[in-house]
């Protein structure tokens, strides 16, 4: 694949993207879901809102850098549709590294929908 590097103030890194990624009901401490970086970025939040109600009080997400902790959101026994925000200030995240959506607690039903928001870093190498 070819690849390039662009101006610092490159549409490309000047917006905000956002990600869809799905979280199933797993086992306690399990991945529920990864988004992998393509290129080198800067998570800015991951927003996650309840599609299925969980079963456990403490039910909710960690989110991981790899194996580094670095935010969660408890969603609980909440109604469908609750919303839950980690505020990620500017979590840089290499290409070829990934975020991890782990779960907090048991539930046998929990599941839930997130939304990544990240930057590309300026003068990061992006596919042609």
């Amino acid at each position: 694949m070819t690849t390039k590097s662009m101006s610092y103030d490159h549409p490309t890194y000047t917006c905000r993207h956002v990600a869809p990624l799905n979280l199933p009901a797993v086992a306690a401490s399990a991945s529920a879901g990864k988004f992998l970086a393509l290129v080198d970025m800067k998570i800015k939040q991951v927003n996650i809102v309840m599609n299925i109600v969980g079963t456990n009080d403490a039910a909710g997400y960690g989110i991981y850098n790899g194996t580094t902790s670095v935010g969660a959101i408890t969603m609980g026994t909440s109604s469908v549709g609750h919303i839950g925000t980690a505020y990620a200030t500017d979590i840089s995240i290499s290409a070829g590294s990934f975020l991890d959506i782990r779960t907090l607690a048991n539930s046998a039903t929990l599941s839930c929908s997130a939304a990544i928001e990240y930057e590309v870093t300026p003068g990061a190498t992006v596919l042609a």
